[in-house]
């Protein structure tokens, strides 16, 4: 009646056409004056719905064999024709479900009994978050969409099509239904708001099926489960079964049939960790664990126990992150990922790979992080295909250090420097300069949803706060605690920017910076040090080696293709050379210190006119060791005269140089001791040599491997003779130039063989 009203009203211009929606159940379509009005579902000929799983016997007994045999067949899956149901599957012993068909699925079945049609159609639910405001001015909406389909879903909506899209707001969480378009491609239809239960705690949940909260079940929607292509929007913790998932609240989702499509982490903020690397050793015991070193976002870093079966699961089918195996390896060494956490009441943790992460791999040119350089774009080894993310005002940055472990791969070994906020930091990225089984990557971070850094672990230090320094061993070292702030302080004295100065370093309790540092300290030992300041303090330290980039070495020095200029440190190790075997010569013109032949070319290094020298050398009387000295001097001469060998000399020699490639300041860091007089008359002499009845003559020598060998053997020939021998062969016992020797003396009869021992007076 009411059509026909229309008709007679509207004067025949109203048109009612027969057809399809988008998702492809019968409909008709109203149209005025050939403007489409809307299609709307023929739901008179829907016979049946379901939003649980269907199984073919079901419809066998819906449909009856005869529709089933006489009648056409179609099936559709989000708009899209598929043969998961089909007459022949529809029969009264298939009890088993259509893997297309499960909780949260609205499947309607239709059936056109005058043109005798079966259409049967499946309509999904996905989660989706708005990642922007609806932008009126380009009638657009962009989403982050989590759908499992054949083919990747448009992440842009007008309003023009789902007018719902103009009251989205960035960050709303919504249900969207999609459907095949005439592309080929996948489009939102379908706008609404899941309801949400906030906020609450689990008492029991099941990692596929169900979640018990405030004493109700929710059963899992089909896409609210971990399926096989992450289409899911869900809590990592309740991937797998998890000691600690009961441990935090979530925010749970439902779609429109009441069952979960979606659940969030509510309490878990800054739950994330980096794990450098692991032990996992072989075991007997059906209780899997491993010690992992883990950086936490306050800077913390710490050995934990990983549950590894946990773990595992959680990690799955991940390509971008290896499974915590039993072996030795790289793998082990350098983990370097970001995971997601959850800590059980025993203190073990279960991790989850992270969602989004990138890392940053250098060429030789260095880069920086600072508040004009907020981008970090991501190498292939990535896993996100947009591999890019900004630091803002919360990102922390933290600074590390690298080491050695047992099997001599490079690792990441403690942590220097935190920071948060990009505009906060000024960092020069570096490059892990070890030789053999380097680190590949120099940035790790993690970021949210939007391409905002969380954290970044980076290989490098702020280039506003970090200097040289060349340490002096001395007895004025000290530690202390102040307060309850988990650090340790202690002081230490070294040559900045040409002047000795006490610093004080902060250190964590197990005092990795100390025993970095402590053990380069020493007379005729690399001291050079880098150096980074937090405030007052030094919170970090790297001893500079031949390796690194910023040092003119050994090998740039015999190379002579190095151009001083491109280097902030000169570092020359002088050892002896079996042609110099008291020393390499050095001598001085002018400013300019000069290592005479001693790499095959004369070498010089220029001084800043007035800069300082010092000379750093042991000092020992003809008994024991006396301590460690340092003086200035104003001119290579002067300090050349002073050390203990002279011109000849052993040890190292470093510098922190200018632009133009002068020193600031040198340092003679010499391996020889120098003698001084504090005899009281009971000190031995040097090369006193006494012939023992025993057959061994001891020869007293300065208490290092640099003796004068000539003076020594000299002595032993003396006293033999004085003791009525006569010498007839010399000859190292163990064929080394610093032990016992081998005497063949005749006391006119007989031939004795003595042992010629070199007893040393004094030494450190």
């Amino acid at each position: 009646y009411y059509i026909q009203l229309g008709e007679e009203l509207y004067e025949g211009q109203l048109r009612k056409a027969d057809g399809a929606d988008v998702f492809d159940r019968p409909a008709y379509t109203w149209s005025y004056k050939g403007e489409k009005i809307g299609t709307y579902v023929d739901w008179t000929q829907m016979v049946e719905e379901y939003t649980t799983a269907v199984t073919g016997k079901e419809l066998y007994n819906l449909l009856t064999a005869n529709t089933i045999k006489e009648y056409g067949f179609h099936y559709y899956v989000d708009g899209k024709e598929d043969t998961t149901i089909k007459p022949s599957n529809m029969i009264s012993t298939n009890a088993y479900d259509y893997k297309t068909t499960d909780n949260g699925a609205l499947t309607q079945v239709f059936v056109d009994n005058v043109d005798e049609e079966i259409v049967i159609t499946t309509i999904n639910t996905y989660m989706a978050e708005a990642t922007a405001d609806y932008n009126a001015k380009r009638d657009q909406l962009s989403l982050d969409i989590h759908a499992e389909t054949t083919k990747p879903v448009v992440s842009t909506v007008k309003a023009a099509d789902v007018e719902e899209a103009a009251d989205v707001k960035d960050g709303d969480m919504l249900l969207v239904n999609v459907a095949e378009n005439s592309k080929g491609q996948y489009e939102v239809a379908v706008i609404s708001e899941p309801q949400v239960i906030s906020n609450v705690e689990l008492t029991k949940y099941s990692a596929q099926k169900y979640l018990v909260a405030d004493g109700t079940q929710y059963d899992y929607a089909m896409m609210g489960k971990k399926n096989t292509n992450d289409g899911y929007y869900g809590a990592p913790y309740l991937n797998s079964y998890n000691k600690g998932a009961l441990d935090y609240t979530y925010n749970l989702y439902l779609d429109a049939y009441g069952y979960v499509i979606g659940t969030e982490v509510v309490s878990d903020a800054d739950q994330y960790l980096f794990l450098t690397g692991y032990d996992r050793p072989m075991t007997h015991l059906g209780i899997n664990t491993a010690e992992a070193a883990a950086i936490f976002l306050d800077g913390t870093m710490t050995k934990i126990e990983v549950d590894v079966d946990a773990t595992n699961k959680a990690i799955g089918w991940n390509a971008d992150y290896d499974k915590l195996a039993a072996y030795s390896g790289d793998e082990m060494s350098r983990y370097n990922k970001w995971f997601t956490y959850t800590v059980d009441s025993d203190g073990v943790y279960t991790l989850a790979p992270a969602d989004n992460w990138l890392n940053v791999e250098l060429d030789r040119n260095s880069t920086t992080i600072n508040s004009a350089n907020v981008l970090l774009k991501g190498n292939d080894g990535s896993n996100m295909k947009d591999n890019f993310a900004y630091g803002n005002d919360d990102s922390v940055y933290i600074t590390v250090g690298l080491g050695r472990n047992d099997y001599k791969s490079s690792i990441i070994d403690e942590v220097k420097t935190v920071y948060t906020g990009v505009q906060n930091v000024d960092l020069a990225i570096s490059k892990d300069q070890n030789r053999h089984n380097a680190i590949k990557e120099s940035v790790f971070a993690v970021y949210d949803a939007n391409h905002y850094v969380i954290g970044a672990v980076v290989i490098g230090d702020d280039v506003n706060i970090t200097g040289y320094a060349y340490g002096i061993d001395n007895d004025a070292m000290n530690e202390y605690v102040q307060g309850n702030d988990g650090y340790i302080y202690w002081e230490f004295e070294a040559i900045v920017d040409g002047k000795i100065e006490t610093l004080t370093m902060k250190d964590s309790y197990d005092k990795v910076m100390y025993n970095r540092v402590i053990n380069a300290i020493d007379a005729g030992k690399g001291a050079m040090l880098e150096l980074t300041y937090d405030d007052e303090y030094v919170v970090g330290a790297k001893v500079l080696t031949q390796r690194d980039d910023i040092v003119y070495g050994n090998y740039e020095l015999t190379s002579q293709r190095a151009d001083i200029t491109d280097y902030d440190v000169y570092l020359i190790d002088v050892n002896k050379p079996w042609n110099y075997p008291d020393g390499t010569l050095i001598t001085n013109n002018g400013n300019t210190l000069w290592l005479e032949k001693y790499f095959g070319v004369d070498n010089g290094l220029a001084i800043t006119n007035g800069a300082p020298i010092y000379v750093i050398q042991d000092e020992c009387d003809g008994k024991e060791y006396l301590g460690t000295t340092v003086d200035e001097y104003t001119n290579f001469k002067s300090a050349i005269n002073s050390l203990a060998n002279g011109s000849k000399f052993i040890g190292q020699i470093a510098a922190v140089l200018n632009d133009d490639g002068t020193a600031a300041y040198v340092v003679l860091n010499s391996a020889l001791p120098y003698q001084v007089e504090t005899d009281d008359g009971s000190t031995p002499d040097r090369y006193e040599t006494t012939v023992n009845s025993d057959l061994t003559v001891t020869v007293n020598v300065p208490g290092h491997a640099y003796y004068d060998h000539e003076t020594f053997i000299t002595s032993a020939v003396e006293a033999l003779e004085d003791a009525g021998y006569v010498v007839t062969k010399i000859s190292p016992k163990y064929y080394h130039g610093f032990g016992p020797w081998e005497f063949i003396a005749n006391d006119g009869t007989n031939d004795f063989t003595f042992t010629v021992i070199p007893n040393y007076i004094f030494g450190k």
